[in-house]
């Protein structure tokens, strides 16, 4: 979880889980954010409404409302993403330890934990359903994270062209294509607001954009391919 509430490019970046946060976290945007929480157990994903309850003494200054900062996070197709935290849980070293799931199925582990909060639906992390002011103003999809994010890398005022790699889990028991058909299609209906949403994603993001005025193309084409040449160059 990020916050930047000094100079012009405000923004609140709300790191869901199993979503490439780490990775933004390890960037030069974690480096400029004023509040950085990596660790789960003191608040790296809180939701944005948590973020907005516990920083709440930030957002009651007029100069710092809520609505002046560029709300962004990740979302990933939420099959894959049950996978992801399946292999995550598997690995050895979390062996004799109360999240460990090496020795279930996946249709175990599914059925045990899809009530679960790491497991809920990711649009809890972005919206609030009884205020519609706290929503993010946009969403990477996590397997087209720097093309989407190249998009508003303006508005943050960052040059940065790619994401380290961070948190990556070398343990694969599963892929996607292993998941049973009816298992799957569960999935599917258990997250159908997140799938809606990611459907819909391109017409949000432009919504949010717009709000912010920026220019999402850069004016100046050759700025940009001199910018773009001397990232590659210094990376």
């Amino acid at each position: 979880m990020l916050i930047k509430y000094s100079g012009n490019n405000k923004f609140i970046f709300i790191a869901n889980r199993k979503c490439a946060s780490s990775s933004v976290e390890a960037s030069y945007i974690g480096k400029i954010a004023d509040i950085r929480i990596t660790r789960s157990p003191i608040g790296k994903h809180l939701s944005l409404q948590e973020i907005y309850d516990r920083f709440n003494w930030i957002f009651e200054h007029q100069e710092l409302s809520l609505d002046k900062f560029f709300k962004w996070g990740i979302i990933r197709d939420p099959v894959k993403r049950v996978v992801s935290w399946y292999n995550f849980r598997s690995r050895p070293t979390l062996k004799r330890k109360e999240q460990y799931t090496g020795d279930l199925s996946f249709n175990d582990f599914w059925n045990m934990n899809k009530t679960k909060e790491f497991l809920e639906p990711q649009y809890n992390m972005f919206f609030t359903l009884n205020d519609k002011s706290i929503k993010v103003d946009y969403l990477c999809r996590q397997e087209f994270l720097l093309e989407d994010f190249l998009k508003i890398r303006d508005i943050l005022d960052v040059n940065l062209s790619k994401f380290p790699k961070s948190n990556l889990s070398t343990t694969r028991k599963i892929e996607v294509k292993d998941i049973e058909e009816s298992i799957k299609k569960e999935i599917n209906e258990y997250y159908a607001i997140d799938y809606k949403l990611i459907e819909n994603l391109q017409s949000f993001n432009e919504e949010g954009l717009t709000k912010f005025k920026r220019e999402v193309t850069p004016k100046n084409s050759f700025k940009n391919f001199l910018r773009d040449m001397l990232a590659k160059i210094y990376k």
